[in-house]
């Protein structure tokens, strides 16, 4: 049976007038990397600050590692490594001199885990390079080299590629797959962007005005944002025929009403139109098909939106 990491049941957070988190349900399992998203002010940030202690929550029960209550929290996020708030370092020092503050400060032991981090994120070669001289892309790795200092076995990112070039994104993605992969880290990561995670992220989980309105799958985001052609013909069981002897295509299925979804030939439906015609098959429409990430993200809002 898979560990659970966390475990979030109906937790909620008032600011004044505003519902913050809303009965919010959040479980991860050891090993996964879970993207969060929603857009700014959703509650992202907040409940991340919950789960790490920067703050409180009003109602719910929360568990890391299995363990809950003060004491059991406390335990658990030892083992926790995050960047909420971006870190405070110090502008005049290099990445080695802000790492040693901090593991001084925090009381690790071993000296080593400075140079361990830093080969994590590829920042080996900095040298006596000023903290003020990065460049954004290395600022944010060195604020990964610090949440993963100590080793943790639970990693928390809150919006880690703001501001990246596609550069610095492509080496941040990197550094996530190596750091769960390798290392065995369960992430949880937020955005409010779904294509920022699509490529990193096995499973996710939409917010919206604190709920919770959609959690899935990498495999279903693939199933529900696939492209196709839309053929609507008179005899689907002849066209399919056509597609295999002719076009030599066999990634379709067959709808009721006689419709196909064909996910080859995106590039050019005329041909379809055209094999299909030539043996005799009516075609009474062709459409592509397909929702893009942005537009799966704003269905799911959307849908929210309505039902309330």
């Amino acid at each position: 049976m898979q560990e659970i990491i966390l475990d979030c049941q109906n937790i909620s957070k008032q600011y004044a007038d505003t519902k913050a988190l809303d009965r919010v349900n959040v479980r991860l399992g050891k090993g996964e990397i879970y993207g969060f998203i929603g857009e700014n002010g959703a509650g992202k940030t907040t409940l991340l600050r919950i789960i790490t202690g920067l703050i409180s929550k009003d109602e719910g029960e929360l568990s890391l590692f299995g363990e809950t209550g003060a004491s059991g929290m406390a335990n658990g996020r030892r083992r926790l490594g995050c960047i909420v708030e971006s870190p405070a370092f110090y502008p005049n020092m290099t990445a080695g001199d802000n790492l040693e503050y901090y593991r001084i400060q925090r009381g690790y032991p071993d000296k080593e885990c400075i140079g361990q981090a830093l080969k994590l994120v590829n920042l080996t070669n900095t040298g006596k390079k000023k903290y003020r001289q990065f460049s954004l892309g290395m600022k944010q790795r060195l604020g990964v080299a610090l949440a993963v200092m100590g080793r943790p076995d639970f990693l928390i990112l809150d919006e880690p590629i703001n501001g990246l070039d596609p550069t610095g994104i492509v080496e941040f993605r990197d550094i996530i797959k190596m750091l769960n992969k390798e290392y065995g880290m369960t992430i949880l990561i937020s955005s409010h962007i779904l294509s920022e995670l699509e490529q990193v992220a096995g499973r996710y989980g939409i917010i919206h005005q604190g709920r919770i309105v959609k959690e899935f799958t990498r495999e279903k985001l693939e199933e529900d944002t696939r492209r196709c052609l839309s053929v609507k013909v008179d005899d689907a069981a002849k066209a399919a025929t056509v597609l295999e002897q002719y076009m030599e295509c066999r990634e379709y299925e067959i709808l009721p009403g006689n419709e196909l979804r064909i996910y080859a030939f995106l590039d050019n439906p005329a041909e379809v139109t055209f094999q299909l015609a030539s043996h005799q098959i009516r075609v009474a429409s062709i459409v592509q098909m397909g929702n893009t990430l942005e537009s799966y993200f704003l269905s799911a809002i959307g849908q929210e939106k309505k039902s309330n």
